[in-house]
């Protein structure tokens, strides 16, 4: 296993040089998705797979979310399981499997201690405004002990093997 730094839409790594690539919570900041998705089928090896762990607003439930107001703005920012299949298929790969993953779960008033940490971080909180965060905070401080499941979807596309599965996207 070897690190490298480099960005998505420019991969620092050999053609065909790896069997498995993972992408935790990153899609929503590449500065060009298609752009990355191509250099994931360059660098990967005939059948290689891409693991993406993320939010998809038709899977995912965060259910603490559904406290702040401004939902759309940072559902925005997500993909759909059906976007995501039409972003990675021309470039050859196919949704081999979705499935949803329990990360935690936790009190309200933890994750209501957890977005005022986060306020600033680069998430889905800066698409909300000030206001929306007031009104999300407030709500999940009136229900403390009501338990939040924050669970992440994995999808995994696969890398076609060759022409009779449709090959590589030229």
């Amino acid at each position: 296993v070897s690190f490298v730094r480099g960005v998505a839409e420019s991969l620092p790594v050999r053609d065909e040089s790896a069997d498995i690539a993972w992408v935790s919570t990153a899609l929503h900041h590449f500065a060009d998705l298609g752009q990355a998705v191509g250099e994931l089928a360059r660098v990967l090896r005939r059948r290689g797979r891409v693991l993406v762990r993320t939010y998809a607003p038709d899977r995912t439930d965060i259910g603490w979310l559904r406290a702040f107001p401004g939902r759309a703005k940072w559902e925005a920012r997500c993909h759909t399981e059906d976007q995501l299949a039409a972003i990675f298929r021309p470039h050859g790969f196919d949704l081999s499997d979705a499935r949803e993953v329990l990360e935690w779960t936790e009190s309200y008033a933890a994750s209501a201690d957890w977005v005022e940490r986060m306020r600033d971080a680069d998430s889905f909180l800066t698409a909300l405004s000030d206001d929306d965060i007031a009104a999300g905070l407030r709500a999940l401080r009136s229900s403390p002990d009501t338990t939040g499941r924050l669970e992440l979807t994995l999808f995994v596309f696969t890398l076609r093997a060759g022409p009779g599965e449709g090959g590589r996207a030229g």
